[in-house]
């Protein structure tokens, strides 16, 4: 079986957003793609899947050419530039959520999506909630805990001010590592109290933030992105602990639709098909089943997504008529299309109507 850090688990969201910057800065994607099997077309296909073994190269190919120019790019140019889509599906979730204190547990419930090498931790004293940043158990840090934390913060504070729709800073950061060299870009970019050489790595966030009503609050868009949400979740933890049925739907997300019958599947997970369509049997699992699931999955995410015409998103999920993609979706959802793309975030912000 793959080491954890091989396997192709994790959506490309992030790396389109690392595309564009690293665009900005004037360096080529043969640069930061280098050693990692990669390349731009692999980017711009959402429906492929990267292993963490290559964000970290990616994380390193970054911080050495950064380190190389003459103003060397930091963990924070890197943060600021990580917006609110690199959560891709789950964005509409945090944005949809009732207040900033809901948005960030909900991505703390959800961080293996983004490989997160913190989880957060936080109590309310004297009007401020203290939020502690705790590396994940068993987490190395690609680079070092600094350029870590600096990634972290700086895509936080980003994000946040997305969800809450209004320029946003934190009260105070405290950080658990000596002042770097260019802790100046630190007062710079938090505008707060900046204190170093902390017993723990901790943001401060008013209260009143925390708990204010957010602009795009849906209940019922928040609830459906959420479903998609956890089977995404449950794809990934599954996959790392050797879930056979997770492992196709893993799978099948780095086959295109053609290729989404059980011969290829056999081939992908090296083995024949025999011995695939016993161990299913074992299992008490059917392939046709775990790919309906996938397709329905992949339809929800076209529908919130994107403004593709039903005939279209059928096509993409590996349906050959509209007819059997409907019948099959409402089987495994049990709501047809059109109540998935009525949430549809896009649409509801943008004014566009919805028919």
């Amino acid at each position: 079986m793959l080491q954890q850090a091989e396997q192709a688990l994790y959506p490309t969201a992030e790396l389109t957003l690392i595309h564009g910057f690293m665009d900005e800065q004037g360096i080529s994607t043969q640069q930061w793609l280098m050693g990692t099997g990669l390349d731009e077309a692999h980017i711009r296909q959402s429906q492929k899947l990267v292993t963490q073994h290559q964000f970290d190269i990616i994380y390193r190919n970054i911080h050495r050419i950064g380190q190389n120019r003459i103003i060397p790019i930091t963990g924070l140019d890197l943060g600021l530039a990580l917006n609110l889509s690199r959560w891709g599906l789950l964005a509409n979730a945090l944005l949809c959520s009732f207040f900033l204190g809901q948005a960030l547990l909900v991505a703390n419930e959800y961080r293996v999506i983004l490989r997160s090498r913190f989880t957060i931790a936080s109590r309310l004293m004297n009007g401020l909630f203290q939020i502690e940043l705790q590396r994940r158990e068993g987490m190395v840090f690609p680079i070092d805990a600094c350029y870590a934390h600096e990634i972290t913060l700086a895509s936080l504070q980003v994000q946040i001010r997305q969800i809450l729709g209004r320029e946003f800073h934190f009260q105070a950061i405290h950080l658990a590592y000596p002042e770097p060299k260019h802790a100046e870009q630190y007062k710079k970019v938090f505008q707060c109290e900046i204190k170093f050489s902390s017993p723990k790595s901790q943001v401060f966030i008013l209260e009143r933030d925390m708990m204010q009503p957010l602009p795009m609050a849906n209940r019922l868009s928040r609830k459906h992105t959420l479903e998609v949400c956890k089977l995404e979740k449950n794809r990934i933890d599954s996959s790392l602990h050797g879930d056979l049925q997770w492992r196709i739907r893993a799978e099948l997300s780095q086959l295109l639709p053609q290729q989404w019958n059980i011969e290829q599947m056999a081939k992908a997970l090296h083995i024949s098909g025999r011995s695939l369509r016993r161990k299913l049997q074992n299992e008490g699992l059917q392939f046709r089943y775990i790919k309906q699931q996938h397709q329905a999955q992949r339809a929800i995410e076209l529908l919130e997504q994107t403004q593709d015409s039903i005939e279209h998103i059928a096509l993409q999920c590996g349906f050959k008529d509209v007819g059997s993609f409907r019948q099959t979706f409402k089987h495994i959802t049990l709501h047809p299309p059109s109540f998935f793309r009525v949430n549809n975030l896009f649409k509801l912000a943008s004014g566009t109507k919805i028919k």
